[in-house]
């Protein structure tokens, strides 16, 4: 019981207010350009054994949340 209330008083707690974070923390965002992006995508392996492996994964995944409902 003791842990209960002691539970419910810290989520009524205030929560530090930490402020903004520092602009220099975070690398910048970078766009990649049309052909870079069409490049990675070639070189990346999607044959049919790929396709098939995510079909299959994406009929187990459909089967289970079936058995889920």
């Amino acid at each position: 019981m003791r842990v209960l209330v002691f539970l419910l008083l810290a989520g009524c707690a205030p929560r530090p207010d930490i402020g903004p974070l520092p602009v220099d923390d975070a690398p910048a965002p970078v766009l990649l350009p049309q052909e870079e992006i069409a490049a990675r995508i070639a070189a990346t392996p999607a044959g049919p054994a790929v396709e098939d492996d995510l079909n299959a994964r994406a009929a187990a995944l459909r089967a289970r949340a079936g058995n889920l409902r």
